[in-house]
């Protein structure tokens, strides 16, 4: 009588296992992959709020010399060379343009990093005297 309890009893068979572990593995792999993504798009939108901020300062900066200082002086909205700043990880290019001199000039702001190859923002302002 013992020998037909035995066979009444079910379990999970070994090839029923391997297949869940299986199903499993697969789906932890595809959140591991998911983490990843996310982990380098948070450390790009980092970097480009850090560009952000120190652009920012940088055009505060520009803002608050005197407005007939040579730094701030016409290029038609070309970048020159001569206009080159560096901070830091960042390089800074401007180009002034007097809309309407002696009133405002607009100043635009580029940004550059090195991340994953070289990024950059672009920020615009006017300036007045």
């Amino acid at each position: 009588m013992e020998s037909s309890n035995l066979s009444k009893e079910s379990g999970f068979t070994l090839l029923e296992i391997l297949i869940a572990m299986s199903i499993f593995s697969v789906g932890i792999l595809a959140v591991a992959g998911m983490q990843i993504s996310s982990i380098r798009g948070n450390d790009s939108a980092a970097g480009f709020t850090e560009a952000l901020i120190v652009g920012q300062s940088k055009l505060e900066y520009l803002s608050l010399i005197p407005y007939t200082d040579p730094l701030l002086g016409d290029t038609n909205g070309v970048y020159p060379a001569n206009k080159n700043d560096h901070a830091g990880k960042y390089d800074f290019f401007w180009s002034v343009d007097d809309i309407a001199a002696p009133t405002a000039k607009k100043v635009k702001l580029r940004v550059q990093w090195k991340e994953s190859g070289t990024r950059q923002i672009e920020i615009e302002s006017l300036i007045l005297p």
